[in-house]
């Protein structure tokens, strides 16, 4: 529940870095290979009995820290106030958003970050696919928010019908891969981000030659930098960034 609060983490940072004077590829992680999430689930699993539901956010939080504050906490000391510091402005934030668990902040006060509220960016794209697939885009547009709904639309141009196929939705939270799904082309379908981080609305987006749009709606829960990416093998591929 939301009492227990990210101090529990101990069982992965002990795990994950290690006591001082111990290796750190004996546990949770490896130098060459970073966080293995599995690893630190398993661990609050057993150890502080959260649910395989939940126990999730703890991988993705470790594997934050490591990817984020290696320098700071390079001593193995998951109490020295660099690596706490460190995980507090670029790890915190986020994990209360998607757990609705209190970080007590230690060195920073606005370690929770504010879930409340709207904030917005601006959405950078590219086309990403090759000359001889069915579409081409001519635009896309859409002002990302945290907090509410917004849409991704693109504008296309069919040279011929498209009646069938796949298009795989894939994505990242702060380089974080969290999203790779293989969606029906033509059939409407709602996409539940991982850790609560918010949802997809993937639309029907089949059609005849000629202009067509594609609307994608979103709802986020977290203020981070995203990339999402729509491919359809042969039909179109576009590749968005944006930072909310």
């Amino acid at each position: 529940g939301a009492g227990r609060t990210v101090r529990h983490a101990r069982c992965w940072a002990t795990h994950a870095y290690g006591r001082r004077g111990h290796s750190l590829s004996s546990g949770c992680v490896s130098i060459l290979k970073g966080i293995d999430q599995s690893c630190v689930n398993k661990c609050m699993e057993d150890n502080k009995s959260f649910t395989s539901q939940c126990s999730p956010a703890f991988g993705t939080l470790a594997d934050c820290g490591f990817k984020n504050c290696k320098a700071e906490c390079i001593s193995g000391d998951p109490d020295a106030e660099s690596c706490v510091t460190c995980n507090e402005q670029k790890c915190s934030p986020a994990f209360h958003s998607s757990t609705g668990f209190e970080v007590q902040c230690k060195y920073d006060k606005d370690c929770n970050g504010d879930s409340a509220g709207v904030t917005s960016g601006d959405l950078v794209w590219t086309d990403c696919g090759s000359a001889g697939d069915i579409a081409t885009v001519k635009s896309v547009s859409g002002t990302p928010v945290v907090g509410a709904d917004f849409d991704v639309v693109a504008e296309l141009s069919l040279a011929s019908d498209v009646t069938s196929g796949t298009v795989n939705l894939s994505g990242s939270l702060n380089g974080l891969n969290v999203l790779n799904v293989d969606q029906d082309l033509c059939t409407a379908n709602d996409i539940s981000l991982p850790l609560n981080a918010g949802d997809l609305y993937w639309p029907d987006a089949c059609g005849s030659a000629g202009d067509m749009t594609v609307d994608v709606k979103a709802n986020l829960k977290l203020s981070a930098s995203y990339s999402l990416t729509l491919k359809s093998d042969g039909v179109f591929c576009i590749e968005t960034s944006f930072a909310v």
